[in-house]
């Protein structure tokens, strides 16, 4: 979103200035003959991510989107013509000669879903791809069933909806949105509700965007999020773009309803790019931008329990297990399965990145590392935190609809018990025809303490 030159330009604005330029000043190579040329020139980007926001909310430039060019030139002839590109993922292995990546990867994630090219039915990504699509999922968000969404960017500088732009799916998914008309209702109200899935759309309801504030960490339904970050990372939406847009809803309306709450999502993903810019290869070590030495476990078979959504812990199983079959995790759901990996299990960073990198239909190189490496106590987070995932689950998944919508073996346990099915009574299990051992799995890990003996010990 922001410019190279306006981003370090508010970086080292007077307010800013006589404080270090970053928080670990040993992570600063002094052998400056040694920088490459982007580690150089991104040197003072701040290491904690607050004080990034900080000096972007304070001093930091948005520019104005390109203006649309006439025309677009023709393939060059030494490029394969769009007609030709792969539609779907079988395809696309097959065509770079990986259809074993391919077979390995769904015996990795136990998941024969990403060959069958068969839309997931109960996905919250039901999303296509291309720039028409990107621009109409703004709008609905940001302008809901209004006519400013008919018109997709009708004023101002951003950029319009080509119409000839491929609809190639995004992800195998396909889900209903659930969000809440009632302006009145407390937040708190409006995220059980909204979690639960039983409020739906109407042709009045209000746009997603005045429910962000509220709705933005949950981890089920369409519109509880923004989502697109898919359209970012493929380069159909700019997030200059998405910024201008915001700030036209935002004046239309005369007020913000979650709009800075959305800016501020898109400040923190520059973040994530302006940090690798910033660290450079340091980010492909196992120690991270921190340079830590630890002796992360490993165990194939813990591994790939973790993969295939069969740890025990059903808020991180749910996640997993939709991640495989559609391409998607939200957010929340993504912090809580990185630090379950590295920190609960003890299993390195890396690993976890890379399937990631293999699922996520939104992948983007320097979101997906430098979040890796902040939740694995090897990046950017200055409290090195650790998430309970059950305590996480209950707050972010309360009625436990996404535990019950991907592990259907729990689906007839009360709310309470599908997040800890472990702590059933028996004769309250019998009465629901459940057994843990038969029907689900063990925790692989203590449920008290969710802590491997020897995680990530440092050497």
């Amino acid at each position: 979103m922001y410019h190279p030159q306006d981003a370090l330009a508010a970086i080292s604005a007077p307010v800013f200035k006589g404080r270090p330029p970053a928080a670990q000043p040993s992570l600063i190579h002094h052998d400056v003959a040694n920088f490459n040329r982007d580690q150089q020139l991104f040197r003072d980007v701040p290491h904690v991510m607050t004080s990034f926001r900080k000096a972007m909310e304070s001093h930091g430039v948005v520019r104005d989107p390109l203006p649309l060019p006439d025309q677009i030139p023709p393939y060059p002839s030494s490029i394969v013509g769009a007609s030709s590109l792969p539609k779907d993922v079988s395809s696309l292995y097959r065509s770079a000669g990986a259809e074993a990546s391919l077979a390995a990867l769904e015996r990795l994630t136990a998941c024969k879903v990403l060959s069958s090219n068969v839309r997931h039915p109960h996905s919250a990504f039901a999303l296509k791809g291309g720039e028409t699509e990107g621009v109409a999922r703004l709008q609905y968000y940001l302008h809901g069933n209004s006519e400013d969404a008919e018109t997709p960017l009708k004023s101002g500088p951003c950029i319009r909806a080509p119409q000839h732009v491929d609809n190639a799916d995004l992800a195998v998914a396909s889900g209903a949105a659930a969000i809440s008309t009632s302006s009145s209702m407390r937040g708190s109200e409006r995220v059980a509700e909204m979690s639960s899935g039983k409020v739906g759309r109407s042709a009045s309801a209000s746009p997603p965007i005045d429910n962000f504030k509220d709705t933005r960490m949950l981890v089920g339904g369409m519109d509880n999020s923004v989502k697109l970050s898919a359209y970012l990372a493929a380069g159909c939406l700019s997030p200059r773009m998405v910024y201008a847009e915001i700030q036209r809803a935002r004046q239309q309306v005369g007020a913000d309803s979650g709009h800075s709450w959305l800016i501020m999502h898109l400040v923190i993903r520059d973040f994530f790019l302006f940090t690798a810019l910033k660290e450079g290869d340091k980010l492909e070590q196992p120690g991270g931008i921190q340079g830590k030495a630890k002796q992360w476990r490993h165990s194939d078979e813990e591994f790939q329990r973790w993969c295939q959504g069969r740890t025990g812990f059903p808020f991180v199983d749910a996640c997993m297990r939709e991640l495989a079959a559609t391409g998607y995790m939200s957010n929340r759901g993504r912090q809580n399965v990185s630090s379950f990996l590295c920190k609960a299990m003890g299993h390195s960073w890396q690993l976890g990145a890379a399937v990631f990198e293999s699922l996520l239909v939104d992948h983007d190189w320097a979101v997906n590392t430098v979040n890796w490496a902040y939740f694995a106590g090897v990046g950017n987070d200055p409290r090195d935190r650790i998430f309970r995932t059950v305590s996480q689950g209950m707050t972010y998944d309360p009625e436990a609809q996404l535990i019950k919508t991907w592990l259907p073996e729990l689906k007839e346990l009360p709310g309470e018990f599908a997040h800890k099915p472990w702590e059933l009574e028996e004769s309250a299990a019998d009465a629901c025809g459940f057994n843990l051992r038969r029907d689900y799995v063990t925790p692989m890990l203590d449920a008290s303490t969710q802590i491997a003996v020897n995680y990530g010990r440092n050497d």
